[in-house]
């Protein structure tokens, strides 16, 4: 009797850590998007709006941080994710569009006064994420690879 109580108990416990790892996985990729969207739209480089997007970047990255030491996300998700930075680090502030040099060219004959900083702080903003995200998936093949 005892037995099947404890199984019962442990099997409990599991379906439990599973439902939280599932929540905390939606959670992390809803702050994702999000995250995603203000790097599309841009932020403005004065004001709180910034202080936001960055208070922003270091939550999901703790979240990020804990699921990737946790095993929580498959190879194939991060994959993805991966991609989905590079590409909204390209058109971070340009709604999403490939910021090529040819544009920024265009962009000021037509407009001498268009502030292209705001484009390449963005950019960088959005690139800063990529970089510590990496890092963090580096640092957990390393201690993967170590302990083989």
């Amino acid at each position: 009797m005892k037995t099947k109580a404890r199984k019962r108990t442990k099997k409990a416990q599991r379906e439990w850590q599973q439902k939280q790892k599932t929540a905390l996985n939606r959670m992390a990729l809803a702050k994702f998007v999000d995250l995603q969207g203000s790097f599309v739209k841009g932020v403005s480089l004065d004001g709180t709006a910034l202080q936001d997007v960055i208070q922003n970047m270091d939550s999901v990255m703790d979240i990020f941080t804990q699921l990737i030491n946790d095993a929580s996300f498959g190879e194939s998700l991060l994959c993805k994710i991966v991609a989905i930075l590079s590409f909204g680090t390209l058109g971070a502030s340009n709604g999403g569009k490939l910021c090529k040099a040819s544009m920024f060219e265009k962009k000021l004959r037509k407009d001498p006064s268009w502030k292209k900083d705001d484009i390449i702080a963005n950019n960088a903003l959005a690139f800063s994420f990529v970089l510590r995200f990496c890092t963090v998936l580096m640092n957990d093949i390393g201690v993967h690879l170590a302990n083989k």
